[in-house]
């Protein structure tokens, strides 16, 4: 189906993180993974400039479920070049790849929990 889990247990918090990789074909089953929800990651493509224009898309879906909580915006793949014009504001920048910016990525969502 396209989806990935990935449990995380820290400071008494279970962070749970649902990658669909954008994948519009999903859209009716993601809802059923954000229900109680406290926080969400916003995560866009750095190399693909039409994938930060789905940032309110997935905003306006959550907020749909589970009204307004605490989210941090993401710009993956900073370690490459970089396609998109500008940024979010306040957006955190990582590379998954490289592992460079995700322990500090996770300790701001943490921190939103705490």
């Amino acid at each position: 189906m396209g989806v990935e889990v990935h449990p995380l247990r820290r400071s008494g918090v279970i962070m749970m993180f649902w990658d669909t990789a954008g994948q519009e074909k999903l859209s009716g089953l993601t809802s059923g993974y954000y229900i109680d929800a406290d926080a969400a990651i916003y995560v866009y493509d750095n190399t693909v400039g039409e994938s930060r224009a789905n940032l309110g898309h997935w905003a306006a879906d959550v907020a749909q479920v589970c009204g307004v909580i605490p989210s941090v915006v993401v710009r993956n793949k900073c370690d490459l070049v970089d396609q998109t014009e500008g940024g979010v504001d306040n957006e955190m920048r990582v590379s998954c790849r490289t592992g460079e910016g995700v322990v500090e990525l996770l300790g701001a969502v943490l921190g939103l929990l705490l």
